[in-house]
């Protein structure tokens, strides 16, 4: 069965809280890639990747926030590995808690082990006007499935 062996966690810095523009940030910190073993599972496999949105310490959200995935440099991490690699989609990720995938491999494909950077400069945060003052964050919940989709 393929294993999710490192996901990244993202910062994006201390930024103004956006009240009458809105406000796109770049991410300041992508500390790993995501990473997926598949040791010889041939039915394909599927990462996906949902938040329940941006919350600060009194409860407060960032109504609207889009957290912005863009194309990751993906690698075998086995030297002459003749699989079909896993392909990466670009996905936003908007706090409704629903599933977006993020990375797949086709029947037959992804095997061996497989990284995905992201740049920090291809993750990015757009939050509309109208916000209230604080220190938010969230948690992201990376799913993988042994199906690809």
């Amino acid at each position: 069965m393929p294993t999710l062996d490192t996901v990244p966690n993202l910062d994006f810095g201390e930024n103004s809280t956006p009240n009458t523009q809105s406000g796109r940030y770049s991410a300041t910190t992508v500390d790993q890639p995501l990473q997926v073993t598949n040791p010889g599972l041939m039915s394909g496999w599927a990462v996906q990747l949902k938040s329940a949105g941006f919350t600060d310490q009194l409860g407060d959200t960032l109504r609207g926030a889009v957290l912005s995935l863009g194309a990751p440099a993906i690698m075998s991490l086995n030297t002459s590995n003749s699989s079909t690699p896993p392909t990466a989609n670009q996905v936003n990720v908007d706090g409704s808690g629903s599933d977006q995938v993020i990375w797949s491999a086709p029947q037959n494909g992804g095997l061996g082990q497989w990284s995905a950077t992201y740049a920090a400069n291809t993750v990015q945060l757009v939050v509309p006007a109208g916000q209230l003052a604080g220190r938010y964050t969230a948690t992201l919940t990376w799913q993988l499935d042994d199906t690809p989709q």
